[in-house]
């Protein structure tokens, strides 16, 4: 049998909305405090860490090269601005300047949330996990717009290629002739395709 240790008194830092969200659980259950963290700040402390002290935590990407990703070392190039991109229920877009000095540049509520939110109006799924599996059988171009769809091709003006999403789900609507009332009737039936 396992020692028991007492953890009263003991204090866990937490960032996020479960910080806020588990507090009393957490209390209740471990009988530890809960010390909630700036969300932001925390990440930029973490991600300067990691990619001023460990070799490959970067990378760039580019999709049709071979492989996509070139993974980038610590050197003495500097590391301010960089693009941070927080996803989690919706999506952060930060341009960090300095160890101390960040700007919100943009971002979405489209994240993980809407992910999980919509598919689980859509499907039987029990959860996160779950979804991600079915979405890995699945193929997106049936009911994503993409840029080819619109354009019979690349758009080489701006540097699209063909084979991105120009507007997500934008196949799944639907024509006034179309009596199908549900996704799953309207893919079996071939009509986004």
């Amino acid at each position: 049998m396992g020692r028991s240790t007492d953890v009263n008194g003991k204090i866990i830092k937490a960032t996020g909305g479960g910080a806020h969200k588990y507090k009393q659980l957490i209390n209740e259950k471990l009988g530890v405090e809960i010390s909630k963290e700036d969300e932001i700040q925390c990440l930029i402390k973490g991600c300067n860490f990691l990619l001023k002290n460990i070799p490959d935590e970067a990378f760039i990407y580019e999709k049709h090269s071979n492989p996509p990703y070139k993974f980038q070392s610590p050197s003495n190039q500097p590391l301010f601005p960089y693009l941070l991109v927080n996803i989690g229920s919706g999506v952060s877009m930060m341009k960090v300047i300095s160890d101390t000095e960040v700007e919100r540049i943009g971002g979405t509520s489209l994240g993980g949330g809407s992910f999980w939110g919509l598919g689980s109006l859509l499907t039987k799924a029990k959860g996160f996990d779950e979804l991600l599996e079915l979405a890995e059988k699945g193929d997106h171009r049936l009911v994503d717009m993409l840029v080819k769809d619109i354009y019979g091709g690349s758009y080489d003006l701006i540097g699209l290629p063909g084979d991105i999403i120009a507007s997500s789900f934008g196949k799944a609507a639907r024509s006034a002739s179309d009596t199908s009332t549900h996704l799953h009737e309207r893919i079996k039936k071939g009509k986004l395709s």
